[in-house]
């Protein structure tokens, strides 16, 4: 597998020569093309050449077991500009550079030159987000009646958390299953007055691991529709397939609660969506891992929680159903201006301009 992992970005590189100019930057994106820089050094490119990880960078340890881990890491070390979603990815990988000062095979490959020196990369955290003045525009151009009549209808009088992800290992549904069942057993005032809607279109169906965890969650589903249901209500709402991105803002709107229980998240842009989606007058409340990148930026208004504590989940959902519209609107408004001042435009500039900056001293890795 990683010999035809090599083979690709190697491939890609030798495609990309065919199209380079001289004075293009060229900015390459997430894991499956960690070499991909490297290779287009080994062709002669001297353009300026940015990387970023859309997913988590892991722990020192973590990396180390990793057989190929120092052919990864100065693979990554041959980008002018390495980018992460997070500062704690940032540390990871800055951390396995420091365990291993004197490893020369941290130096960026450069054209033979007689008394070249190594160079490293800079890094830097720049955390990914989505268009807000798209996305608010979106919103205020359809009310998408046919979405909101569906919640009205399948719901009624009840408060509705909903949650949104793909069938996948990472995103915590059982741990977050377990979470709402505790959230049901400990509090039994709110059971027939609150519904949780669980959206979860299909994942890489040819891959048994996710087949593994579609059919986890629809045993776990149905274990807890079946113990807690009564005749007018069923606890959570399952539902396995796509949905327009018009029809889930509307869904977000409507809701009272969003619940991410990711386990590990380079982002989760389903969080900040949510965010966005809200009617500020009588806003909804995020319910966020701590283990989503976004819980970096958004910690300012969002619940945090241990997705692998049940009683967390539980306890984090009661409070967000009990709490004021006060209370909902300062925390709405709070994670309203972190995504102002850091939307996808925001984030796609400061990635370009330190790609492009000029550096007077790059004889030690710098953080940007």
């Amino acid at each position: 597998d990683y010999e035809a992992y090599l083979q690709v970005n190697q491939t890609f590189a030798e495609r990309l020569t065919e199209h380079v100019a001289p004075n293009d930057v060229i900015w390459v994106h997430d894991y499956h093309f960690m070499h991909l820089g490297h290779f287009c050094r080994k062709l002669g490119m001297r353009n300026k050449i940015g990387f970023f990880l859309h997913i988590p960078f892991p722990n020192v340890e973590i990396f180390k077991a990793i057989p190929v881990c120092k052919e990864l890491s100065k693979a990554l070390c041959a980008f002018d500009l390495v980018g992460f979603q997070t500062q704690s990815s940032l540390r990871s990988f800055l951390g396995y550079l420091n365990s291993a000062p004197h490893d020369k095979v941290h130096a960026k490959e450069e054209p033979e030159t007689s008394g070249s020196t190594p160079k490293l990369p800079r890094l830097g955290a720049y955390p990914i987000s989505i268009d807000c003045a798209s996305t608010l525009k979106e919103m205020e151009q359809t009310g998408n009646e046919r979405a909101i009549s569906r919640l009205r209808r399948r719901f009624g009088h009840t408060k509705i958390i909903i949650s949104v992800d793909r069938l996948d290992y990472t995103k915590g549904l059982v741990e977050r299953l377990k979470g709402y069942e505790e959230f049901l057993r400990a509090h039994p005032a709110w059971r027939n007055n609150v519904s949780f809607m669980q959206i979860s279109p299909p994942s890489r169906t040819d891959v048994h691991g996710y087949r593994q965890i579609r059919q986890e969650v629809e045993l776990l589903t149905s274990q807890i529709n079946g113990k807690w249901a009564t005749p007018g209500w069923t606890p959570i709402n399952y539902i396995n397939r796509c949905f327009d991105r018009a029809s889930l803002l509307s869904f977000f709107r409507h809701s009272h609660v969003g619940l991410v229980t990711s386990l590990r998240d380079g982002m989760n842009l389903v969080a900040k969506e949510y965010v966005i989606a809200q009617a500020p007058e009588n806003p909804g409340v995020l319910i966020l891992s701590e283990f989503a990148g976004a819980a970096e930026e958004l910690c300012v208004g969002a619940l945090i929680i241990n997705p692998y504590d049940a009683k967390a989940i539980s306890d984090a959902i009661e409070q967000a159903l009990s709490m004021g519209v006060d209370e909902r609107r300062r925390r709405h408004a709070a994670m309203m201006k972190v995504l102002g001042e850091n939307d996808l435009q925001a984030w796609k500039n400061r990635f370009l301009k330190d790609l492009c900056a000029d550096n007077v001293n790059r004889a030690k890795s710098a953080i940007v």
